[in-house]
């Protein structure tokens, strides 16, 4: 990431960085390998550098990526089977309510909290930018989960 990019995204993520609520997120482990803070900075990071690539808002798609799992509790508690559908439906709005409790969120924001799981979502998302951190999510947790596998090099270094 260049220099300039590289600090404005910390600027874009530092708001959510200083919240004490929000930094309580590194509590909870996510995807095996790492808690939830970290999870959402690496999908903010891989959204910032698309929505830069395609010209989107990288503020919204930036910030939407950082309050996308924004949950207190560990979501494989919930889990019964391959697909855990509590979880998929309850937890973008969970983190939506706790984002507009602690944040200023526009709508692009609120729509890909709100849809960040498409398709196991039945809306689909209604601004590109909740396609892209859409996207980058699910790239995030491929990459992830193949590292608990040790199969990471398969996937192009995508995220720094």
């Amino acid at each position: 990431m260049l220099k300039r990019n590289k600090i404005e995204f910390n600027r874009l993520i530092s708001e959510m960085l200083e919240n004490d609520h929000y930094m309580a997120l590194k509590e909870f482990s996510h995807h095996d390998e790492e808690d939830i803070v970290s999870h959402n900075i690496q999908v903010a990071r891989l959204s910032y550098r698309i929505a830069k690539l395609t010209g989107a808002d990288v503020v919204s798609a930036t910030r939407g990526a950082m309050l996308h799992d924004f949950f207190h509790y560990d979501w494989k508690e919930y889990k019964q089977g391959i697909l855990d559908f509590r979880h998929t439906r309850n937890h973008p709005i969970i983190s939506y309510e706790n984002a507009v409790e602690h944040f200023e969120v526009n709508e692009i924001e609120a729509d890909i909290i709100l849809k960040h799981m498409f398709p196991l979502t039945l809306v689909p998302p209604k601004y590109v930018e909740s396609y892209i951190v859409t996207f980058s999510d699910k790239v995030v947790a491929t990459k992830n989960f193949l590292t608990v596998f040790r199969l990471k090099k398969l996937i192009p270094k995508l995220i720094g």
